[in-house]
């Protein structure tokens, strides 16, 4: 079915393609080859193609009107156990109309499928959006239509059903400071589900609908020419609370220093009306980040950043440094604390051979323990005699340091300017993998080939 309205709609739109002023376009071919691992001990290998359009055609019927659009389609080539193969997914498809010949006043209409960024969520909408602006002083932009289906099809659902609506106010005309008041609501129908009742029987049943609300409001200015504020705030405006809080100072010396100092506070994103909202425990945490870049040469570089994460039971922690040389980087990663702990070193490298011919190639060791102090203390032995092996196990998996490598390789070769080919091999290593809960192989070889072609036509 997918298919077929896929088909309509692309013989529909083609003659207007034709007719542009302007058409640029690009298509990627993929291959991509894998193996899953599942916990029955079980191996499955996957072979995958993917084929991708994103299309820019200007000028289409009028020198104001513009379409775009992004798809992707994907074909099993291998189990051929995808319920429906091949599958498509349409990202976005809008058209879109500009008074390019107003400088004062500029207005812009897009409707379609389109991703909205309005810095307060980015929700996907089949709808319309419209963007007025006064020669940058203030701004309005409006937006309202269906959240597409989760599949990606080209259906478009009940907007009352499933939607998204939202506004957004910004201006830079006061304090040299750029403010902008944001506003967004989502809604969808709550998914079907069956339950027993009290008879035993089954039943089915509708949950809640899902519902965000969210206001939001940014400050951005810079000081001396060398130090950027950054200012977010959130409120949810159905469960009464701040939902996030963040400010971000960068201070960049000159282009051979640069220093970052970032707070957040933040409440986990969860949709009103869903059981998850009435969990104490996932209440808030707040984080402390710095971060700073240096380039003593052209061809040395040094990096380092810090972060502690501040939540109700425990702290957490990251640390990290790396060297740069040329075109190589050497980084090391620890992430210490709530959640467990995990030391991470990687090394990357890009070399060009040629103009047409680049290689780059990465390696990173890892070792990690999944469970840290608090859940060690907190374990609860079996009082079934019967659920001693399982417990067992699970401490086995918990308390051991595992290790992880991968390793990956790619060249790229450009045949000529419009079209170029990348061919990328990886390599996994896991060790938990040959556990006895996976009881299956720790490597993993995948394979990953592509070839990019673009087209620019000017009438």
């Amino acid at each position: 079915m997918k298919s077929k309205m896929l088909f309509v709609l692309t013989f529909l739109i083609l003659p207007g393609l034709i007719q542009a002023q302007t058409l640029n376009a690009r298509f990627s071919t993929s291959v991509y080859s894998w193996e899953n691992q599942f916990a029955d001990s079980t191996a499955s290998k996957s072979f995958r193609g993917y084929q991708t359009a994103i299309i820019h055609a200007n000028g289409v019927g009028m020198p104001n009107l513009s379409f775009h659009t992004y798809l992707r389609g994907a074909y099993d080539m291998g189990s051929g156990k995808v319920t429906e193969n091949p599958q498509y997914r349409v990202y976005n498809m809008y058209a879109q109309w500009k008074n390019t010949d107003q400088k004062t006043h500029r207005l812009d209409v897009r409707a379609g499928r389109q991703q909205v960024l309005t810095g307060l969520r980015s929700p996907t909408i089949d709808g319309i959006r419209a963007d007025y602006s006064n020669a940058d002083n203030y701004s309005v932009s409006g937006y309202f239509g269906a959240l597409p289906p989760d599949d990606g099809s080209l259906t478009v659902l009940k907007p009352f059903d499933r939607h998204a609506m939202g506004a957004k106010v910004s201006t830079a005309k006061y304090f040299d400071t750029k403010a902008a008041l944001t506003f967004v609501d989502k809604s969808r129908d709550g998914a079907y589900a069956r339950t027993l009742d009290h008879l035993g029987g089954d039943s089915l049943f509708q949950r809640a609908d899902m519902q965000e609300r969210l206001i939001g409001f940014d400050l951005n200015r810079m000081f001396m020419g060398k130090i950027n504020w950054f200012y977010h705030f959130e409120y949810d405006l159905l469960q009464k609370n701040v939902r996030r809080v963040s400010t971000d100072v960068q201070y960049t010396h000159n282009k051979n220093l640069f220093v970052g100092v970032e707070y957040i506070y933040r409440r986990p994103n969860i949709m009103y009306n869903t059981i998850f909202s009435s969990f104490d425990d996932l209440s808030t945490n707040q984080e402390i980040w710095l971060r700073s870049n240096y380039r003593i040469n052209d061809l040395w570089s040094v990096n380092a950043e810090y972060a502690n994460v501040f939540y109700d039971l425990k702290d957490a922690w990251r640390y990290g440094f790396g060297v740069g040389f040329w075109r190589t980087n050497l980084s090391y990663q620890r992430r210490t604390g709530y959640g467990g702990t995990i030391d991470m070193i990687s090394a990357a490298a890009y070399y060009p051979v040629n103009d047409r011919l680049k290689t780059d190639c990465s390696i990173s060791y890892a070792r990690f323990d999944l469970a840290d102090d608090i859940d060690k203390n907190s374990w609860e032995y079996p009082a079934n005699p019967g659920d001693w092996d399982r417990f067992n196990l699970e401490r086995q998996i918990l308390t051991a340091t595992n290790t992880s490598v991968t390793v990956t390789g790619r060249v790229n070769y450009e045949f000529f300017r419009s079209f170029n080919v990348d061919i990328e091999g990886q390599f996994l290593s896991q060790n938990i993998k040959s556990s006895p809960v996976y009881a299956g192989n720790k490597s993993d070889v995948r394979l990953f080939l592509r070839a990019n072609y673009w087209i620019f036509h000017k009438l």
